[in-house]
């Protein structure tokens, strides 16, 4: 079976990318992706973020395909993960960087970034993919953007103009040149019907 992989956050204010993203839109778009793409019987992955897991756990659980979700998280985070992971039955737990890392004992965060590295090559490598959606987001959706590029050679990468964030300066810089769907991700947002054409081709 062919996966999916969504990337998605909603900016923190005083962070990258706050004021171009809509965090609204966002939702609404995720809430969308989710449900075309579980209803295409493609398995979706995603790596855990406190704002999206709660969103993809509704629309699965809706359609009775939590069974048909992956979700990735760190170790790095063991302990503060949100309830909304455990209702997962595919949880993958990948490795903290140093080992016994995590963000209780990692005051500076230091190993934040060397733990987020495990898990996204894990996630985007352990997959057969057929396609990756960008939705809102900061530095960690340009981070796996690009990792999924290198990881997925030839596979779409389709990003979100419109939800703004990081998905929307990844599209300006038009670094998804293989999109035929250059105008729709950047103003189109009646995303359920965005989403079906897009998987759908």
């Amino acid at each position: 079976m062919n996966a999916i992989f969504l990337s998605a956050s909603i900016p923190l204010a005083g962070r990258e990318y706050f004021e171009t993203s809509d965090p609204i839109t966002i939702r609404d778009a995720v809430r969308a992706f989710v449900g075309v793409a579980l209803r295409h019987d493609d398995v979706l992955v995603f790596g855990g973020h406190p704002a999206i897991t709660p969103l993809v756990l509704q629309i699965a659980r809706s359609l009775g395909r939590e069974e048909s979700v992956v979700l990735y998280q760190s170790r790095y985070f063991d302990g503060t993960v949100p309830e909304d992971s455990f209702q997962f039955p595919r949880l993958h737990w990948t490795d903290a960087d140093p080992l016994g890392a995590s963000i209780r004992n990692d005051p500076d965060r230091k190993h934040l970034g060397a733990s987020l590295a495990v898990m996204r090559n894990t996630m985007l490598s352990k997959h057969a993919y057929r396609a990756a959606v960008f939705i809102g987001g900061m530095k960690g959706i340009e981070d796996e953007f690009d990792l999924f590029g290198r990881l997925q050679h030839g596979v779409p990468r389709y990003c979100v103009a419109s939800t703004g964030g990081a998905a929307q300066a990844l599209f300006a810089r038009g670094l998804a040149p293989e999109s035929r769907w250059t105008s729709e991700l950047a103003t189109d947002r009646a995303y359920t019907s965005l989403f079906r054409r897009v998987l759908q081709s």
